[in-house]
């Protein structure tokens, strides 16, 4: 009886409020992003130096290459509660760089001692050089999953040909890919599917490809092109993929892709650009990756949109001036890379998504009357728990909560 009374009492009040509300609504807009800056060493006279952020846990650590104050380039990591690490060198080594990182912080990516590159591994304060065979000269480790398994490559500069590689336990492994003589692993997701490129070239007849456990899918190139290049995998098998074509002036150009369940979805391309470069996917289809020619756009892609990131920054930071660079993306749809600050030079950045209001279901940023119009015409149990924004309180069944819910944050 007290329920009952409360739903009628609850509905009434919603009706009232549509009653007296202006009408409208928006039809859901792209999303917004705070952004943290990451600063570089500071030199002195010489200011901050570079920094740029090349891989991004769920958690939100970062990870990545800065300059230091020899202009030589030196791994970091940077988390919330440590704040920016420069990660070790061992003695004998030039210069590293840090890659990717999993949910564990275990981070990979590459050592150089004169010249020559050694796929490495940080944990638990310790660096482990993941090897060369004795054939090659060099290796490089590109992405780290959340069992610590690690793809890359490796060959032998003066005489071939590239390996892509899979690295576990200790032991790295040649992936026996059906194209060649040349491939490498680009990234690796959470059930072990490595994707890359094998062929000559990337850049002249290379198919992007699936390893699952020996089982190799070949993906081909991207449609109406040459070439293909899988960037990233996410944990669905989607892969994000860029590859080369022509354009109306028999030209060569990169445009790029998402490959789901044997069908290409083009990305397309921001108004004023030509060619597209994919460079990361997250779970929830989020890609990132820049435009380029005749100018140079960083983009986010998302259920058929297309946005210039610059556009969704907001930031009360006057000496903030934009981004430059993004490189990776995780699943909470975090962004890292690098931006231009007037004061601190060329920082790396986190950006992070501005979470919706509450009750906000259109996405105008304005909890109003089309919000409360779709709740209600929601109103009972849920088709699908899963997928159900009206659903607030997360219990599958759109009812009095939610509309209090959504009443709370009115406006």
């Amino acid at each position: 009886m007290i329920g009952q009374r409360t739903t009628r009492l609850a509905i009434l009040a919603a009706m009232m409020i549509v009653q007296a509300a202006h009408s409208g609504g928006g039809g859901g807009g792209p999303p917004e992003y705070e952004v943290d800056i990451i600063p570089g060493p500071f030199c002195g006279p010489f200011g901050y130096r570079p920094a740029t952020g090349l891989g991004i846990n769920d958690l939100g650590h970062i990870c990545g290459r800065e300059r230091d104050c020899n202009t030589d380039d030196e791994p970091f990591f940077w988390s919330p509660g440590t704040g920016r690490v420069e990660l070790d060198i061992p003695p004998g080594f030039d210069e590293g760089r840090a890659l990717d990182l999993n949910s564990t912080d275990q981070i990979v990516g590459w050592l150089r001692m004169n010249n020559v590159y050694h796929a490495a591994l940080w944990q638990d304060e310790e660096v482990i050089e993941l090897g060369i065979p004795p054939w090659g000269n060099f290796s490089e480790a590109r992405a780290v999953n959340e069992t610590a398994q690690v793809t890359g490559m490796w060959g032998n500069s003066a005489l071939g040909p590239l390996h892509a590689f899979l690295w576990q336990g200790g032991v790295m492994l040649d992936l026996e890919l059906p194209m060649g003589p040349n491939h490498a692993g680009n990234d690796v997701n959470s059930q072990g599917q490595i994707t890359g490129w094998m062929g000559d070239a990337f850049f002249i007849d290379s198919h992007a490809f699936i390893w699952d456990d020996g089982k190799v899918t070949d993906l081909g190139v991207i449609p109406a092109g040459f070439t293909a290049e899988g960037m990233a995998i996410n944990n669905q098998g989607d892969v994000a993929v860029q590859g080369r074509t022509f354009n109306d002036q028999n030209e060569v150009i990169v445009r790029s892709f998402l490959w789901r369940d044997g069908q290409w979805i083009d990305l397309g391309v921001l108004p004023g650009c030509e060619e597209t470069r994919v460079l990361d996917l997250n779970d929830a289809g989020q890609a990132i990756g820049y435009c380029d020619g005749p100018v140079f756009h960083r983009f986010l892609w998302q259920d058929g949109a297309m946005w210039e990131i610059n556009d969704l920054i907001q930031t009360n930071d006057p000496d903030f001036d934009a981004i430059s660079l993004v490189w990776a993306i995780n699943n909470a749809g975090q962004i890292t890379g690098k931006g231009h600050h007037f004061e601190l030079g060329s920082p790396a950045v986190r950006l992070n998504p501005i979470l919706p209001t509450p009750g906000d279901l259109d996405g105008d940023g304005i909890v109003g009357v089309s919000d409360l119009l779709i709740l209600l015409a929601n109103w009972g149990p849920c088709d699908d728990c899963n997928d159900c924004p009206a659903d607030l309180d997360g219990n599958c069944v759109v009812g009095v909560t939610d509309l209090l819910i959504l009443l709370s944050n009115w406006g």
